[in-house]
């Protein structure tokens, strides 16, 4: 947790104002969006790190009951998600890029 507050001093970022959270490690590569396409299959697919209860619809109950995460805070038991990146190979096959990292941004806004 000090190296959080270093890093956040670093970025300029008070941890009164918000905190970065850095994840590299990937719970799955799914074709899954519980917030816009619920309950259906993704048009698209995401990288998906966060607890292990990861679903087609969001349920607060199933995931706050998750029992592990990737996230380097383990009390974190939320799922982060973007998009993922595909390259094209010389024979016209595709492969996911990993995502080298994923950074998310909590941030207290004070009006």
């Amino acid at each position: 947790m000090e190296l959080l507050f270093i890093l956040l001093f670093y970025l300029g970022v008070s941890p009164i104002h918000g905190f970065v959270l850095v994840n590299k490690k990937l719970l799955a590569y799914q074709r899954t969006d519980p917030i816009v396409e619920s309950g259906i299959v993704s048009g698209h697919v995401h990288a998906v790190i966060g607890n292990n209860h990861f679903r087609q619809t969001f349920d607060p109950q199933v995931w706050s009951d998750a029992t592990c995460t990737t996230m380097e805070i383990q009390e974190n038991k939320s799922n982060y998600w973007v998009p993922s990146l595909y390259g094209i190979h010389d024979n016209g096959t595709y492969s996911a890029i990993p995502p080298m990292d994923i950074r998310v941004y909590y941030l207290n806004h004070v009006s």
